[in-house]
């Protein structure tokens, strides 16, 4: 996660998330767990992530290198990006696996 207006959420334990509305203009919005649970969307909620604006990219990234990330309920995202190539906007979702 880079960027002076990226935001991130992380979980080493337990984590409920009932609903949360998440806006992060021209940078990334990160939800991290290592050996914890984060569970998003509680409880019948619904939570809405925007990240980047039409010029400027955006992320969302969902990772786990341990631990579990739970969507439970509706989780609207809006990912912005520009045309071009270099600002266009991402997302991802890793899951570590060890074997």
């Amino acid at each position: 996660m880079s960027g002076e207006n990226s935001i991130g959420v992380y979980s080493a334990g337990s984590l409920a998330i009932n609903s949360a509305n998440v806006s992060a203009y021209d940078s990334a919005v990160n939800f991290f767990t290592e050996g914890g649970t984060l569970s998003i969307g509680n409880n019948g909620g619904t939570s809405t992530v925007l990240t980047g604006t039409g010029a400027n990219k955006g992320a969302l990234m969902f990772y786990t290198p341990s631990g579990n990330i739970l969507l439970n309920g509706p989780v609207n995202a809006t990912v912005q990006g520009s045309t071009d190539t270099l600002k266009r906007g991402t997302v991802s979702t890793i899951q570590v696996e060890e074997h």
